[in-house]
């Protein structure tokens, strides 16, 4: 019988959302009450335990999970606000003709550079827009960008499906990174050439292709995962294969793609990138590559709270000048001013944002809650 209710909790989410098509909001509002009333009636769990509990997991997805995906799609806003999108847009569009070339940049490169900074479909939804204006076929468009993103999605929005995992389990954040870095293969790039460019005559221009990208991926991947931690992998694999990528198209362009003058100023490419490049240096500065630094911001501006459950104390910990949704606010913010936004647009499309993402933090609150709640009621045991 103990079994059976505990099982009921997930079971409700599943129903709900699978069946009665409600949303995730409402479907994950109904499946914490039903879990709380479960803990406390099946399980015996003492209510101000269950309060603490639930008053954690909240906490646990306010930080770092919301905060993290507030200022992701925070920065993607203020290049939409700014139309340096568009700039981004075009860029991928000049640098080849080749269609195998042009999906895997959009797809591998910058679809998993968007799912390192952002996640939250944005690495999906963005890639597959742009293939579609280059007069790719829509569901085509998706499949190719879902399937790239099946490895950036590890590391996704800073690191934190690892540094979630690594927080729950007590496990070495690095050593965790490496592992899942070692998983990962090369077999991805070259499925994506493929469904592009199935022709038997493009197969060793597309394994090649895939050997070098997924070479220089999961090579700097892991040596990021190995001395940096799970924040930056994602980030700096995506940077590097659009390099090799934008080299490679380089240097097989034909003589007409190499005549064709690009339109777009320097000037204007490094502010339609701009946001990104201050996270990506924000990121490595606060990285362990540096454990001076790391140790003296780590210890600055802290949040500590105890919490009582189950007759023992719980400690949630925030170290904000090393968090990566701080980071990625003010490398946002820093990189909109360049880009031409006032600090007034800038906090009104942050406010936007978070109208946005209103069912979203009821969503992941409720959720986390949850699974906190049964956790530590025991039904997860």
């Amino acid at each position: 019988m103990n079994l059976i209710i505990a099982i009921v909790p997930v079971l409700s989410l599943i129903v709900l959302m699978a069946f009665f098509k409600m949303s995730g909001d409402k479907s994950s509002i109904i499946s914490l009450v039903v879990t709380m009333l479960i803990a406390f009636f099946g399980f015996h769990f003492p209510l101000d335990d269950l309060l603490f509990s639930f008053l954690y997991g909240a906490m646990k997805a306010v930080s770092p999970i919301l905060i993290i995906i507030l200022m992701a799609i925070f920065s993607y806003n203020v290049l939409l606000k700014t139309e340096k999108m568009e700039i981004i847009k075009q860029q991928f569009s000049s640098i080849s003709t080749d269609k195998s070339i042009q999906v895997l940049l959009l797809t591998w490169g910058f679809g998993g550079l968007l799912e390192a900074m952002a996640g939250f479909g944005t690495a999906v939804a963005i890639p597959a827009a742009i293939l579609i204006s280059l007069g790719f076929k829509p569901i085509f468009s998706a499949t190719v960008s879902l399937i790239a993103n099946s490895v950036a999605t590890a590391f996704g929005a800073i690191g934190t499906p690892v540094l979630v995992l690594a927080k729950e389990t007590s496990l070495n954040v690095q050593t965790l990174s490496t592992n899942v870095v070692l998983q990962l293969s090369v077999l991805i790039p070259l499925i994506l050439l493929f469904l592009t460019d199935p022709k038997l005559k493009s197969l060793p221009k597309n394994v090649l292709l895939a050997l070098l990208v997924g070479s220089v991926s999961l090579g700097s991947q892991y040596i990021a995962a190995r001395y940096m931690g799970a924040e930056s992998p994602a980030i700096i694999g995506s940077i590097l294969s659009i390099i090799v990528i934008i080299l490679y198209g380089k240097l097989t362009a034909t003589k007409k793609e190499k005549n064709r003058r690009n339109i777009l100023k320097s000037k204007d490419i490094f502010k339609a990138w701009s946001i990104y490049l201050f996270i990506l240096l924000l990121i490595i500065v606060t990285s362990p590559l540096f454990p001076g630094l790391r140790n003296t911001l780590e210890n600055n501006w802290v949040t500590h709270i105890s919490l009582p459950i189950n007759m023992s104390t719980v400690n949630y910990t925030i170290s904000w000048l090393t968090h990566a949704g701080v980071l990625l606010f003010a490398g946002t913010f820093a990189g909109g001013l360049i880009q031409g936004a006032t600090v007034k647009e800038l906090f009104v499309v942050l406010w936007k944002t978070v109208k946005q993402l209103e069912k979203t933090f009821i969503t992941v609150i409720c959720l986390v809650g949850l699974s906190t709640v049964m956790d530590t009621s025991g039904m997860i045991s």
